[in-house]
């Protein structure tokens, strides 16, 4: 069997017997010791997290879409970025305008990522009839007829029907809130 050096690892030397070669390895210049890798590294584990010296660990984080504000009790910033927090489960909280806020827990250091999806921030437009009238908001048409019920970005909005019969309803000005549902009633 081939002889193991143990200043180099596994890497097999030359059989005794064969004189060629060992006399190529006894004139080469012997090999710069190898440092040692960490313990964690060799088995294959995940290294350690980089902890500051503060014991915050740097935690990125995403948002979809973009540019949420995050935070972190009195750090924040724009997404994509990255907040310190301190090791243990931590919540953090996305906001954006237009998207419903969101809180998100991250176990830290277990978690040295996180990505959100924001969800859209909508109010409801309910349209009970009459049957197949179509319903406008802000001069669009909604792809179906009444009955219908419609999600609206909060905000100011103008509403109004053609009826089946061609004619239009009076408009309705409309401030949206967020989750709220707006029962409409066109005679």
């Amino acid at each position: 069997p081939p002889l193991v050096d143990p200043n180099a690892g596994t890497t097999p030397s030359a059989p005794a017997g064969n004189s060629n070669t060992a006399s190529k390895s006894a004139a080469a210049p012997a090999a710069a010791p190898k440092t040692k890798e960490p313990a964690k590294a060799a088995t294959g584990a995940p290294a350690e997290p980089a902890t500051k010296a503060n014991g915050l660990t740097p935690i990125e984080i995403a948002t979809i879409p973009p540019n949420a504000r995050v935070s972190f009790k009195d750090a924040s910033c724009n997404t994509p970025c990255s907040l310190d927090l301190p090791k243990g489960e931590q919540h953090i909280k996305a906001e954006l305008s237009g998207y419903k806020t969101s809180y998100q827990r991250v176990s830290v250091p277990a978690q040295m990522e996180v990505a959100i999806k924001l969800e859209a921030s909508v109010g409801w437009l309910d349209v009970p009839g009459p049957q197949g009238a179509t319903v406008y908001i802000d001069g669009k048409a909604w792809n179906r007829q009444a009955p219908v019920s419609i999600p609206v970005s909060p905000g100011d909005h103008t509403i109004w029907v053609i009826f089946a019969d061609g004619h239009k309803s009076n408009e309705q000005k409309l401030n949206v809130k967020e989750d709220a549902r707006y029962p409409l009633s066109y005679q």
